[in-house]
């Protein structure tokens, strides 16, 4: 009876450090895609925001011109109002990706074994 509990004992420690090493992995699996996502919401930031600058003026330029019938101050405020649409695209898009970065089932589990294992020794 002794070697039984012993071996369950014995697995159920094996099961828990294994447990760990797989949150641990995937912990780092979510830093390194976390940190993947950052780099490209940055660098698309910074090339919209740059590229954004160049066609706001061309494109605002443009239709004082062609079409006076507004002023250009109007024309201004509506191509930044879409400009600022494609960035809040461009940020809930960024948004999705980080959300779903999700260690919980390990997490979950770890903690059920916890549980147990804790429930057992009472």
């Amino acid at each position: 009876m002794t070697d039984l509990i012993s071996g369950i004992m014995s697995d159920a420690q094996t099961l828990f450090k294994q447990q760990v090493a797989m949150l641990r992995a995937e912990v780092r699996d979510d830093v390194r895609r976390s940190l993947s996502a950052t780099k490209y919401i940055g660098f698309g930031a910074t090339l919209a925001s740059i590229g954004g600058l160049f066609v706001l003026v061309g494109f605002v330029l443009m239709l004082a011109r062609y079409i006076p019938a507004l002023e250009p101050w109007a024309w201004w405020a509506i191509v930044g109002g879409t400009l600022l649409i494609g960035g809040g695209l461009a940020i809930y898009a960024g948004k999705r990706t980080f959300e779903q970065i999700n260690p919980d089932k390990t997490l979950n589990a770890l903690e059920e074994n916890l549980t147990w294992a804790t429930n057992r020794q009472k």
